[in-house]
């Protein structure tokens, strides 16, 4: 709505006989009565102000968060920061339109700015899903440190995004307990340039189990993620469930290594070769589902464990809790004929080629 106020032209009434400013939207027709015409724009002007007071923070919807993890961590702690991933559909934006954005955080979830930044850098993915950059001095103006997405026909874009939490304003948004809404700040290039237009935020929060290098905080989960007897490869995405199903939001969500990004050095250095995937889930937790996504967010493949996935525990610089599980031997999830051949027809009411898609 934002953006249709922008492209409204201004004229004055004179040339309909009155000398106040006001609105023209349209082209009349030349024999148009004026009368008419007066009251359409007086219609329009508020149903303008009556939606713009209602929408002026545009959520997005439960149902397009496809995939929106549950937990994130307190980022104060350079070393032990971790990537975040969120895989949501975006709609009722202008059509085969280019926009730049910024991912941030913000636990109040009235906030609606149009100028400065919001706690958390971003990390940035293209509509192939390829992980492209790391910015901790988000801008709209300066590339490489905002991301761009291009909308389809019907103002609709399906994409990744990525966030890494840091002090979040001396602790006070990513801090143990706290509940932070992901955010998108956004420009449509065609109408405002480069300039803040509108803001985006997902409809549910996460949960920060506070900073990984406290004890009985955080787990940094991770392992070798390979499909087919190969690596799964670099910048795949993952997420993380505690029921073999992978029903409801996950626990965690993010993207395997090697991404070329320098992000925390001690969570860096435990994932050190392609394929390789780890994230912080909370330390009373137990994953049974790991899976991974294509960049449409349709399954790559997935492995489960009903008695939840084990392994070698320890600790890493700045990370009080590490669980290595070794190798993870991804499987594509079966097709609908093979589960119908399999009798499987309560199977197939499970299987989740893509989220909410």
């Amino acid at each position: 709505m934002i953006e249709l106020i922008a492209k409204l032209f201004f004229v004055t009434k004179s040339s309909l006989g009155d000398s106040e400013t006001c609105a023209f939207v349209g082209v009349a027709k030349e024999n148009q009565n004026m009368n008419h015409l007066k009251s359409a724009i007086l219609t329009t002007l508020l149903a303008l102000a009556t939606f713009t007071k209602a929408d002026a923070q545009t959520l997005i919807a439960t149902t397009d968060q496809n995939l929106l993890p549950l937990y994130l961590t307190d980022g104060t702690t350079a070393a032990n920061r971790s990537g975040v991933a969120a895989l949501l559909t975006l709609n009722g934006l202008s059509a085969n339109t280019t926009y730049n954005y910024m991912t941030g955080a913000q636990t109040n979830a009235a906030t609606n700015p149009t100028t400065g930044t919001l706690p958390g850098n971003a990390v940035y993915v293209t509509s192939s899903g390829n992980v492209t950059s790391y910015s901790s001095g988000k801008s709209l103006t300066t590339s490489p440190n905002f991301g761009t997405f291009t909308t389809d026909a019907n103002g609709a874009y399906k994409g990744w995004f990525g966030l890494v939490t840091t002090s979040g304003g001396s602790g006070t948004i990513f801090a143990a307990a706290k509940n932070p809404y992901l955010y998108l700040q956004m420009s449509n290039t065609t109408v405002s340039g480069t300039a803040g237009l509108l803001n985006l935020r997902t409809t549910d929060s996460f949960t920060s189990i506070g900073n990984p290098g406290t004890a009985g905080t955080a787990t940094f989960f991770y392992g070798a993620a390979t499909l087919g007897g190969s690596t799964v490869g670099d910048k795949k995405f993952f997420a993380l469930w505690d029921n073999v199903a992978g029903s409801g939001r996950p626990l965690a969500a993010s993207w395997s290594e090697l991404d070329g990004l320098s992000i925390g050095t001690s969570t860096d250095g435990i994932l050190t070769s392609s394929g390789s995937f780890g994230t912080y889930i909370p330390t009373t937790s137990t994953v049974k589902r790991v899976e991974f996504f294509n960049a449409d967010g349709s399954s790559l493949g997935f492995l489960t464990n009903d008695s939840g996935f084990t392994g070698t525990t320890g600790t890493a610089t700045s990370v009080a809790s590490t669980l290595n599980v070794g190798t993870v031997a991804l499987v594509p999830e079966p097709s609908s004929a093979s589960l119908l051949l399999l009798g499987g027809f309560g199977l197939i009411a499970l299987r989740r080629l893509s989220r909410k898609s």
